[in-house]
């Protein structure tokens, strides 16, 4: 493949790519793509970058940014950036990038795009007024974005893509089902756990949208039955998230006992490895990879059954599906958990197998290959010759 032919991945945060997306742009610059990163600048991922021979790009984007001026500015930040690289092949992963480098790709004539569909955030959990009119003014966007005449949309789970064919968003020729990012299982292998006590573990970003209340809620009703547990967070909070959990909140939690807060892991392989059960009561998902790993680690897990949750959770198998925003079922299903250890270890071995089977790194590294092949040979790019820019 010609070193001539240029990759862009543009993503909302530069850690996210590092865990989810730089095996599959190693790979793809093995195969002769010059991949370039478009990201907020982080400077410890940056490294990393840079360590792997992956070309940088800093962009001003905030995740949870309302400013129209600080909107405005990403927008034409993201413009400059694919006008000066001259891609050809666009992956847009996460919602911001895949609406406004989506609407930018079709007037700039980019010969291809990818639109990574991770998850529709707060807009779609929540059902204020406002909420509703700011959904249907971004499935307007989404419209326009993901129709580029040489597209495919990757979707995480088929809640997701069933919602995009119904709103006619997007073309269902134009589509593809790839379930996650996959996990290294050889990484993330189950290891003898030696704590002697039971540890519930809530790994992700402390936010409402993830089920943060409903975990603290749990471990409360617990720990007034005296349950012998100890319930940890692994993770941050996150100031611009519209649900976020001031540390306020969590400190005074810590302080009585309630739980413990380990802040954020960037080994998740041995901090997963820690925990006896794997909680993770969120709203909506795409398909979270924490999930994943923990199942790949044999670790039984407790979620909520939405969408991308039950996509890795089947429900008495290799772990248990309860009611969104329900803290009373939630905590009955740890109980039952934390009194059977024989229940733990079947779920964690049929856990480790599912993973094995559907959801592992390099059968979504080869997934999304194929995608990018698919879009180049449409566009009559010869992979083997040195096609220019058209």
């Amino acid at each position: 493949m010609s070193k001539d032919l240029k990759l862009l991945i543009i993503l909302n945060d530069l850690p996210f790519f590092i865990s989810h997306r730089l095996h599959l742009a190693v790979e793809a610059k093995k195969r002769g793509f010059d991949v370039h990163i478009l990201a907020p600048y982080h400077k410890k991922s940056y490294l990393t970058v840079n360590k792997y021979g992956l070309k940088f790009h800093d962009i001003p984007l905030k995740r949870g940014g309302k400013n129209i001026f600080s909107e405005l500015k990403l927008f034409i930040s993201i413009w400059k950036q694919i006008s000066k690289t001259k891609p050809h092949l666009v992956h847009f992963v996460s919602m911001k990038p895949v609406l406004y480098g989506g609407i930018i790709a079709r007037i700039l004539k980019v010969p291809g795009t990818v639109n990574a569909i991770t998850g529709l955030g707060f807009l779609f959990v929540t059902s204020s007024l406002l909420t509703r009119i700011l959904r249907e003014f971004v499935f307007i966007i989404y419209k326009f974005s993901l129709n580029h005449k040489n597209s495919i949309s990757i979707f995480q789970n088929n809640d997701d893509l069933e919602l995009f064919l119904r709103k006619n968003l997007v073309k269902e020729s134009n589509t593809v089902l790839i379930k996650g990012c996959g996990v290294d299982i050889n990484e993330f292998k189950p290891k003898k756990n030696l704590n002697d006590e039971t540890i519930v573990m809530f790994p992700a970003r402390i936010i409402g949208d993830k089920g943060a209340n409903e975990f603290f809620n749990a471990a409360l009703m617990l720990r007034k039955e005296g349950i012998k547990a100890k319930f940890v967070l692994v993770g941050r909070s996150d100031p611009d998230n519209p649900t976020n959990i001031d540390k306020e909140t969590i400190k005074k939690l810590v302080e009585n006992k309630v739980l413990e807060w380990w802040g954020f892991s960037e080994n998740m392989s041995e901090t997963l490895s820690k925990a006896s059960i794997v909680c993770l009561p969120s709203y909506r998902e795409g398909l979270p990879k924490v999930l994943i790993e923990a199942a790949s680690l044999g670790k039984p897990i407790v979620t909520t059954d939405v969408p991308g949750c039950r996509e890795i959770v089947i429900n008495g198998q290799n772990g248990v599906l309860v009611p969104v925003k329900d803290s009373i079922k939630l905590s009955l299903a740890i109980k039952k958990l934390i009194y059977d250890e024989s229940m733990q270890k079947n779920m964690g071995i049929k856990g480790r197998k599912l993973v094995e089977k559907n959801f592992t790194s390099q059968d979504f590294i080869l997934k999304s290959i194929k995608v990018y092949e698919t879009i180049l040979k449409k566009k009559k790019i010869n992979l083997n010759n040195k096609d220019k820019y058209i």
